[in-house]
């Protein structure tokens, strides 16, 4: 169980050492590991692997912390320009442009 978690934190490092370079790098590490994540919940709910709570509770952190990283990225690019989208984010991620 440690070794997992120190080879999917090292992992994510690297990820976000690469995502650092680009704003595409970035979305490209998010969206591998919210697939990461997808894939262990989906072998918890076909029972392929045995459930374990903390590893369920990691999934959810994950897929938090993408989405808020995501809506960082989408109100960067919204406000310098390079997407003519409109969204409306909640209060807690406004900010002035």
């Amino acid at each position: 169980m440690k070794r997992i978690v120190l080879v999917a934190t090292t992992l994510a490092l690297g990820m976000s050492i690469a995502a650092a370079e680009s704003p595409i790098a970035a979305r490209q590490a998010l969206m591998k590991k919210n697939g990461d994540a997808a894939k262990l919940g989906t072998q918890f709910m076909k029972g392929e692997a045995p459930f374990d709570l903390a590893k369920a509770k990691a999934i959810f952190a994950t897929l938090r912390r993408a989405w808020r990283s995501d809506l960082s990225l989408a109100i960067a690019r919204i406000c310098a320009g390079h997407t003519s989208a409109t969204r409306t984010f909640p209060p807690s991620h406004r900010r002035a442009c």
